[in-house]
């Protein structure tokens, strides 16, 4: 601090001096030499007092409370006040490049004024002594916008350890916590207050005396505005190429939220063309809204660059999904694309490379699921089209009121004949749907086993279909529950039994939705509580399940029982439930050994493996059967009406 600074201070002091006993005031002082942050306490004699601290570099003499300015000078100076009990604390951090030694400190709460010492030798980097262990502990450092991101992996249950030191060598941040499934992340975010440079950062695991040392670059506000008015003042995107080549630079578009290390990937040739798209005659990019208008400038042009660019299916589906929050992609498990084959996907993306030249996010998107879709449909089978077709229809202006008006069993001989033919464009398929309607309504369209190619059988029939005469329930009865429940007679019985035992229950507008799909966690909680399944501690671990869903009660409880699983590291929420999948768990409920039955399904080839055992042995014991032509349609999704004839039989 420079002398006449501090004149005015001392005179305080000085003055302080000559009207106050100079007698302790019971102070310490508390000194990291690794951060380099100093805590003064202490207490003084009277509450809400106003207290002056001076710090003063070695050499300084203690004895002399007037400044001697060859033996030492003031490094910092604050004036505080106590608290409600006399109560004082004061923190501030000694620079990186300050030299060891012992330091004086003066305190002075108008009252008494104390002399102490502390003495300060700076350790920059702690850990340095560890020596590396055998790949004990593995760590990486990404930066991106203000955010920066350290994570790694050691062994669980050892305590991770991270320092990070700005450019001038002063701790930056620091934390520590233990390490839980082999995994660390420490997150913090950057202040563009923050010097700008290259941060040391430092991870260790002390007990495995094994360290990683890592970097990044920042660049803070004044670093920013220097790049920014640069491209704001060249005249040629030659020039503009110059800023983007720069690697000093590169600091300045990460901290902006540019994609600056996929910049960096691009040809010479697809750099060019970029940094004409960031030229524009004109334009101004102020520090408006923190320059957000040049990162969408910059972001939006440069993702188009890599994906025209790329022809690696398999890099350029990573780069999507990578980027797919910012483009709008689904890439969710409800995506018919994520879950269709390895095979499949490649092709798409193939077809969707050989498009090309895609001009700004709206086309991407637009190409990708047109691409997706029409591959989709061209390889599914009639049952699976449903499903299909409704996932779609949200992306694309498909009219599809005329199929929507069919019966359940009409539907059927339309996806039928749709999947029976293949597209190229979106006005084809619209076409195909709209002649398929036309000829199941004129009653043209086949309607037998080998009728099309999508997965041969007839139109999807209730999983039972008892007589009419059998079920003793009146409709006076019925309609004062549900409004649309007689077009499925053969599960009335079992809705209204179901729903008076509260296990079902309706969408509160009086209506039960009979024929409609029902989802993985729909089902599971209706058979937690049908069969009256008990709670069991434990926990679960599926990556779509958190303990806030309504539904997590009911999949941990039959998760934890056996009955159901997920597909890996997800459950499958928001799924629907097929036929084969609905018999497999109701098979692991009953814990019964399936006894040979000779009589097959006309496509028993098509059901899983892991559900052939339980479709059979629920067929047996006349829980299901299949449709009249032997048909049972194992990956056909079950509705709400077939769900509630399935269990009211079984429970009773």
């Amino acid at each position: 601090m420079k002398k006449h600074k501090t004149a005015l201070l001392y005179l305080m002091l000085i003055i302080f001096v000559q009207l106050a006993p100079r007698v302790s005031a019971d102070s310490n002082i508390t000194v990291n030499s690794i951060s380099g942050e100093v805590i003064i306490s202490g207490k003084s004699q009277r509450a809400n007092q106003d207290i002056t601290i001076a710090v003063l570099t070695p050499g300084a003499d203690i004895e002399n409370l007037a400044p001697d300015w060859s033996l030492g000078e003031i490094i910092h100076a604050a004036s505080i006040k106590s608290d409600s009990k006399g109560d004082f604390k004061h923190r501030f951090k000694l620079s990186g490049s300050i030299e060891s030694g012992e330091y004086i400190v003066h305190i002075n709460d108008g009252v008494e004024i104390e002399r102490l010492s502390f003495v300060y030798n700076p350790q920059p980097y702690p850990y340095m002594d560890f020596p590396i262990g055998n790949n004990e502990v593995s760590a990486q450092v990404s930066s991106f916008a203000k955010k920066v991101v350290i994570s790694g992996d050691a062994d669980s249950g050892l305590v991770a350890t991270v320092l990070v030191y700005n450019p001038s060598g002063d701790l930056h941040f620091a934390g520590s916590q233990t390490v839980s499934g082999r995994k660390f992340s420490f997150e913090y975010e950057m202040s563009y207050s923050d010097q700008s440079g290259d941060y040391r950062v430092f991870v260790s695991v002390p007990k495995a005396k094994s360290k990683v040392e890592l970097s990044y670059s920042f660049a803070n506000s004044i670093k920013i505005k220097e790049v920014i008015d640069a491209i704001n003042s060249f005249s040629s995107s030659e020039q503009i190429l110059s800023i983007l080549n720069s690697a000093e630079n590169k600091s300045a578009f990460i901290s902006l939220g540019c994609f600056a290390d996929d910049y960096y990937k691009l040809s010479e040739d697809a750099k060019k063309a970029f940094a004409k798209a960031i030229f524009r005659d004109g334009a101004d990019y102020s520090p408006a809204n923190d320059y957000a208008e040049f990162t969408e400038h910059f972001n939006q042009p440069l993702l188009m660059a890599v994906v025209n660019s790329e022809k690696d299916a398999d890099k350029l589906l990573e780069f999507l999904k990578d980027k797919a929050d910012l483009i709008g992609i689904d890439f969710s498990q409800n995506s018919p694309f994520v879950k269709t084959s390895k095979q499949l996907q490649a092709k798409i993306m193939m077809d969707f490379i050989n498009e090309g030249d895609y001009i700004d996010f709206e086309d991407l998107k637009t190409s990708f699921y047109l691409k997706s879709f029409l591959n989709l449909l061209n390889e599914t089978s009639y049952t699976a089209f449903d499903s299909l077709l409704e996932y779609y229809v949200q992306v694309f202006d498909i009219n599809i009121a005329g199929y929507e008006g069919l019966d359940r069993s009409k539907k059927s001989e339309a996806a039928r004949e749709v999947t029976k033919n293949t597209y190229s464009t979106l006005s084809e398929f619209q076409e195909g749907l709209n002649i398929a309607v036309r000829k199941v309504k004129s009653g043209s369209s086949p309607s037998g086993p080998g009728g099309g190619t999508g997965g041969g059988g007839p139109a999807y029939a209730p999983v039972l279909v008892p007589d009419v005469g059998q079920v003793p329930v009146s409709e006076n009865e019925t309609r004062e529950v549900f409004n649309d429940i007689n077009a499925v007679p053969w599960a009335k019985e079992g809705i209204l039994a179901l729903y008076k035992q509260g296990i079902l229950s309706g969408d509160g507008n009086g209506n039960f939705n009979p024929q409609a799909n029902i989802r993985r966690e729909e089902f599971v909680k209706i058979i937690v509580l049908a069969f009256d399944i008990p709670q069991k501690d434990g926990e679960i671990a599926f990556s779509d399940v958190s303990e806030e869903d309504w539904y997590y009660q009911y999949i941990k409880t039959a998760t934890l029982h056996g009955i159901v699983q997920g597909d890996g590291a997800a459950f499958g929420v928001g799924e629907y439930i097929t036929r084969q999948d609905i018999a497999a768990v109701l098979y692991r409920i009953l814990k019964e050994e399936a006894k040979p039955d000779i009589s097959k399904f006309a496509d028993d080839d098509e059901i899983s493996d892991y559900a052939r055992e339980a479709v059979y042995y629920l067929k047996q014991k006349g829980h299901i059967s299949g449709t009249p032509e032997n048909y049972f349609l194992p990956k056909a999704f079950a509705t709400r009406a077939e769900v509630s004839k399935i269990l009211h039989g079984m429970l009773n």
